[in-house]
């Protein structure tokens, strides 16, 4: 979010675990809620995005592609751990490739079938009780399987339906 969204009421990670774990206040409640809003937000306007499951699809593909080449051979697992700079340092061109003007054309040259990502959309619940921790109840996202087409830029909801699922409000395994 802080990507995007140059702002003053930007929620700090501290806060949002001390809240969690706390639930003592209203605020509490307020800046767990503001919180799943803002994941949802950054789910349906980046990574859920045309360009973001372009991004991710692009980021695959090049991964792979320096596997087979050589590049990939040379990271580590603690690369994937570690700062954007590092990581773009060992995968020369990736940067370049996500930040290019010509981005969009270049990502549907290189993607050849349609794209199968998982689209999710956030949502709190009112019903469910912050205080006596109904995070199964309050703390709620759907699940929808979507296919994105890159060369007619298309997306539809695969066969199936949503799954809405219900879990702790930390788990987001899948």
């Amino acid at each position: 979010y802080a990507y995007i969204q140059q702002s003053s009421t930007i929620l700090r990670p501290d806060k949002v675990t001390d809240a969690a774990t706390g639930r003592t206040s209203d605020n509490d409640r307020n800046v767990v809620d503001k919180f799943w809003m803002h994941k949802n937000w950054v789910y349906n306007n980046i990574i859920n995005s045309h360009d973001g499951v372009l991004a991710d699809s692009v980021c695959r593909v090049f991964l792979r592609r320096n596997l087979a080449r050589r590049n990939l051979a040379r990271i580590e697992r603690d690369a994937f751990f570690s700062t954007e700079t590092r990581l773009f340092q060992q995968l020369l061109g990736l940067r370049e490739l996500l930040t290019s003007q010509r981005f969009e054309s270049e990502a549907i040259r290189m993607l050849d079938e349609p794209v199968h990502y998982v689209a999710r959309s956030y949502y709190v619940d009112p019903t469910g009780n912050f205080f006596a921790r109904q995070d199964g109840v309050r703390y709620r996202h759907v699940r929808t399987n979507t296919v994105l087409d890159p060369k007619t830029s298309t997306e539809v909801e695969a066969i199936g339906l949503p799954v809405d699922f219900q879990g702790d409000m930390f788990d987001d395994d899948v």
